[in-house]
């Protein structure tokens, strides 16, 4: 298979989980409390990485137990060994709370992560995770992202104090 034939498969298997995601996320989705936020920029605040000074933008929101979102995540870090140089990504958070009850405590330990550096590892590790986690009671679900973090040898007294 050539390299034009990859990228147009790529690129359709990325448009296809888009478009899914779009749709899962309208029909379980939440109003967001966070308005001041520009959908087309990705602001100081947002866990980014790529080339600032690209010309393309991509902005995911997700959420980490979301199946979609993990095919998606997996796409994206694709994308991002491959052109990385010309791309800046930016990850949102966008927990579905009525179909995926563990997703916000998802969320604040991949900021706490995040606090110490290690955002997109411990995104990673969530997403390839899912299952150990996603079934949990809050409480176990949050030993399980303790036990993540350790993994990445993050400071767990930092990491649980977040």
């Amino acid at each position: 298979m050539n390299k034009a034939t990859k990228r147009i498969l790529f690129w359709t298997g990325a448009a296809l989980v888009i478009a899914a995601s779009v749709f899962i996320v309208i029909q379980g989705a939440e109003p967001s409390s966070n308005t001041d936020i520009s959908v087309g920029e990705i602001a100081e605040t947002d866990w980014s990485k790529g080339n600032p000074e690209a010309k393309v933008t991509l902005i995911e929101y997700s959420d980490f137990q979301c199946p979609a979102c993990a095919s998606f995540a997996a796409l994206v870090d694709n994308m991002m060994k491959e052109y990385g140089s010309h791309v800046h990504f930016a990850y949102r958070h966008f927990p579905l709370k009525s179909i995926h009850p563990n997703a916000t405590l998802a969320a604040r330990a991949a900021n706490a992560a995040g606090e110490q550096g290690q955002f997109f590892e411990m995104h990673n590790l969530l997403f390839l995770n899912t299952d150990y986690w996603a079934s949990k009671n809050p409480k176990e679900a949050e030993d399980a992202f303790a036990e993540l973090a350790v993994s990445l040898e993050i400071d767990p007294q930092k990491f649980l104090g977040l």
